[in-house]
């Protein structure tokens, strides 16, 4: 996955501006519920997303979408498709 120069400096931004300690856990909060809020991104557990798109929990995992938090493998789709 190549990332724009632009995307690369917002990637970066926003992480110095959470390592700086510019946001709140509410902040944070309210960030993810943007991020995952928008029209058609769907961001699925690998099972979930298994099911929904006809993919083997096996397969997802190998993807580059493939998000990990806390132990707990998601996976981006949109308009049913993986990313």
């Amino acid at each position: 996955m190549q990332l724009s120069d632009y995307e690369m400096k917002a990637i970066c931004a926003f992480r110095n501006s959470i390592l700086d300690g510019k946001w709140s856990s509410d902040g944070l909060v309210s960030m993810l519920k943007v991020i995952t809020g928008l029209d058609g991104l769907d961001i699925r557990t690998v099972k979930n997303a298994s099911d929904k798109l006809g993919k083997s929990t096996q397969w997802l995992r190998t993807t580059p979408s493939r998000i990990d938090i806390d132990g707990v493998q998601f996976i981006m789709c949109i308009n049913n498709k993986k990313l």
